[in-house]
């Protein structure tokens, strides 16, 4: 496991060296999971120290300092894994794991402080009420769905008058029929107790709902005037795309492109539409490695115990 982190840490700084150089805004969230609050502590820590190093040569650095703590550590709610974990927050609905969480933030924020000098927050599961006081932006994992779909904007509005900055860090869909009513759930629609995963149910595949779904949701951003958004994400090889339908894992994808069974990908239609949207918005629509090259949105990340995700805003 402490090997393996180092790794991860090295990943996510070479990374971030790159995307610098590209000339975006970089949000840097390292993350393990299945973790003590120790180990995690430990980790972001360790994290800070690198991250600082690059801020002194370079301060475009955001720190995410974790993700959806409830879930991916230990002690604060209870279970072995994260499905179990996720089982007992949605299913039992408990409430009484915020006064953890925000002592683990509090102390993850205090730890960091002393390292990191630019700017923090926190990537926050619409179920955990976090202090942000301690935070420079509020950071949020907000998808909507069947069940928030109305009131979506509500949701975001409560935030707006803080007086901090409102960061959407997560959003999306997956790339199938009625996927925009499952939202964060897409990934549910896949029977992972066979040898060979295969789709549950009958779905169609519909790139142009995850498509619209962003699209739909970057606007409403816009209008309330939200800091930064970024999609979930880039890409996921382990729902690698078949065009069996049975097979066809890439639908229950966040996945900006889809990955084929030797390992190389291709957009999908909302890589494009997301590049033509932040195309038209900058003026980048006439360059012709518009749809490639100038994404405005870049997410790395690193798929094993402990995961990475660096974020790249222009």
């Amino acid at each position: 496991m402490q090997s393996e982190s180092t790794d991860k840490i090295w990943t996510l700084i070479e990374c971030s060296k790159i995307a610098l150089k590209k000339g975006p805004e970089v949000w840097a969230s390292p993350r393990l999971t299945n973790a003590s609050q120790e180990d995690s502590l430990a980790y972001i820590q360790k994290c800070a120290t690198e991250l600082e190093q690059l801020r002194q040569e370079d301060p475009n650095i955001v720190f995410v300092i974790a993700t959806e703590s409830t879930l991916d550590l230990y002690g604060i709610v209870e279970g072995e894994t994260i499905y179990q974990r996720m089982a007992r927050l949605f299913q039992s609905k408990i409430e009484n794991y915020n006064e953890s969480l925000n002592l683990f933030l509090y102390q993850a924020v205090a730890a960091v402080r002393k390292i990191f000098k630019g700017t923090v927050t926190y990537a926050a599961g619409h179920w955990e009420k976090v202090n942000w006081e301690h935070f420079d932006v509020i950071g949020l994992n907000y998808y909507r769905n069947a069940y928030n779909s109305s009131v979506y904007r509500e949701g975001l509005e409560k935030f707006i008058g803080s007086g901090k900055a409102v960061a959407v860090l997560e959003f999306g869909c997956g790339s199938y029929s009625r996927s925009q009513d499952k939202g964060a759930w897409s990934f549910e629609i896949i029977d992972w107790n066979q040898p060979r995963p295969p789709i549950k149910g009958n779905y169609t595949r519909d790139e142009g709902v995850q498509s619209d779904y962003i699209i739909e949701l970057l606007t409403i951003f816009d209008e309330m005037d939200i800091f930064a958004a970024f999609v979930f994400e880039f890409i996921e090889t382990q729902y690698p795309y078949d065009k069996n339908l049975i097979y066809d894992l890439d639908m229950a994808s966040f996945g900006l492109v889809k990955v084929h069974s030797d390992g190389k990908w291709e957009p999908k239609k909302s890589f494009r539409a997301l590049s033509e949207y932040y195309g038209d918005k900058f003026g980048l629509r006439d360059s012709a490695s518009a749809h490639y090259t100038r994404t405005v949105i870049y997410i790395i990340k690193i798929k094993k115990t402990s995961t990475n995700t660096l974020t790249c805003k222009r």
